[in-house]
């Protein structure tokens, strides 16, 4: 459901500013990439946001219908370099990045991505994990009701083919 990736990271670019985002896209591995020499990425700069879909389960609603649940990840990326240092008074910079997953949490909670289409979004999960330079991910999992129909309305000549055969004993 690329549709909904992009509606959310619009969501997000919208208000990426003033939550002190400076960097907004798609996951598809920029940050395991910083480590590698041949990586063709825009360089990502912190705190950034990348969004993953995780997949779709879907139910037949008739014929040309389906509903579906998604899956999405909304990965918060934080350099904590500078909370390692000597006097860093980590206690206030731990309080800064909760205040930001907090902020994303409650942008992205009960908002509707595409009218029509899909449901609100609803957090089911969160956790955190510690990456390679001290970069710390939180991923936050959202999950959504989809709908999809599917436009039968086109036509398709038939075309006839007649095949002569001969048998021969």
């Amino acid at each position: 459901m690329e549709n909904l990736l992009t509606a959310i990271i619009d969501i997000l670019e919208e208000h990426g500013r003033e939550l002190g985002l400076s960097y907004i896209d798609e996951e598809y591995g920029q940050v395991e990439m910083l480590d590698s020499d041949n990586a063709e990425t825009y360089p990502v700069t912190f705190p950034a946001v990348l969004v993953d879909s995780s997949g779709e389960q879907w139910e037949q609603l008739g014929r040309q219908h389906q509903k579906g649940l998604a899956t999405v990840n909304v990965n918060i990326y934080i350099d904590c370099y500078h909370d390692t240092h000597a006097y860093s008074n980590t206690r206030h910079r731990v309080a800064e990045r909760m205040g930001l997953v907090r902020s994303i949490t409650e942008l992205l909670q009960g908002v509707t991505p595409i009218e029509g289409v899909t449901g609100v979004l609803t957090r089911t999960a969160a956790t955190t994990s510690t990456n390679a330079h001290g970069i710390k991910m939180y991923q936050i999992t959202f999950t959504t009701p989809v709908y999809e129909s599917f436009d039968r309305t086109e036509t398709h000549e038939v075309q006839t083919v007649t095949i002569n055969a001969k048998l021969s004993r």
